[in-house]
């Protein structure tokens, strides 16, 4: 948690900078890098964790919720990084397939991940169907469903 704490305050910072500095090539490059390291590491651990801890709902749903918050470090931070991040998010969603409270979460966090980066498509519209099938009377996965739909039909 520490950790992770920790490099929240790197990725805001670096955005800060980029704020403060908007002319400064310099700065941007640097706190490009630092973005990146922060993302890839938060990655990594999150799914470190999600890996070991497989038969606790409550541990993927916050891995979820870490995933889906990291998005908003967008673009060139997730080189690389997306492609894990989407495979974290469709196992637990596969895996807690029938609770409504994961699959949002799962949702919201592919949504993020689609609508902020150049996030790989494939496998959503049929996980997002799915979704539906197996929550049919939850408002909040149909609500999330209905978003990730509306981006996915944009162009990438």
């Amino acid at each position: 948690e520490h950790y992770s704490s920790q490099l929240d305050r790197f990725g805001s910072a670096a955005q800060a900078a980029k704020r403060y500095f908007p002319r400064e090539p310099s700065v941007h490059r640097a706190a490009d890098r630092l973005l990146r390291f922060v993302v890839a590491s938060s990655v990594a651990a999150v799914g470190a964790l999600m890996d070991r801890s497989l038969a606790d709902e409550a541990t993927q749903r916050s891995g979820l919720t870490t995933l889906g918050t990291l998005a908003e470090h967008g673009g060139l931070a997730w080189r690389g990084a997306s492609v894990t991040a989407m495979s974290r998010i469709l196992r637990a969603m596969a895996r807690y397939r029938f609770s409504p409270e994961l699959v949002s979460v799962g949702l919201w966090a592919l949504a993020r991940l689609v609508e902020r980066l150049d996030a790989p498509r494939e496998g959503l519209e049929e996980a997002t169907r799915k979704a539906r099938e197996d929550n049919p009377s939850s408002s909040l996965v149909r609500k999330h469903a209905e978003v990730l739909e509306a981006l996915l039909l944009r162009p990438s």
